[in-house]
């Protein structure tokens, strides 16, 4: 299983992405060269996703969604802390940079995307909630 690590965070399968690419690769007739523009890499980068050689780093998570044109995991049926992380995800940002800017203590907030709190205080919950509904407060662009 192909995985990406980042410090405090739990494993992510990124590992169905590289044959996704692949297959939106091909069925819309362009090269690696050409592919490997659009997301912003080298060809021989995309070339490792493509073959489970190496996994896309979480930011560039975005991007992918973006060239994929829709989210693979959108549609799972998904806990609350998976629903975190793949919002997280989605955004392409680390557990700690997401925590910094909701508000919330890293190592808490971990807990919660591990599914080692299952019942966060209320106040807590609806703020996650909220982001999980609107994005982080302030983002807009």
């Amino acid at each position: 299983m192909i995985v990406a690590r980042s410090k405090n965070t739990r494993s992510i399968n990124l590992k169905p992405l590289g044959p996704l690419l692949l297959l939106k690769r091909v069925d819309s007739d362009k090269t690696l060269k050409e592919t490997s523009r659009k997301l912003g890499i080298c060809h021989q980068t995309l070339f490792k996703w493509e073959h489970g050689i190496r996994a896309p780093q979480i930011k560039l998570y975005p991007k992918i969604v973006a060239y994929l044109g829709y989210d693979p995991w959108a549609n799972a049926s998904l806990g609350f802390g998976e629903r975190l992380r793949q919002a997280r995800l989605r955004l392409g940002l680390s557990r700690e940079i997401l925590a910094n800017r909701l508000g919330i203590g890293v190592d808490c907030y971990g807990r919660w995307e591990d599914g080692k709190i299952t019942r966060p205080h209320l106040k807590e919950r609806r703020l996650l909630e909220a982001f999980l509904r609107d994005g982080i407060p302030g983002n807009e662009k």
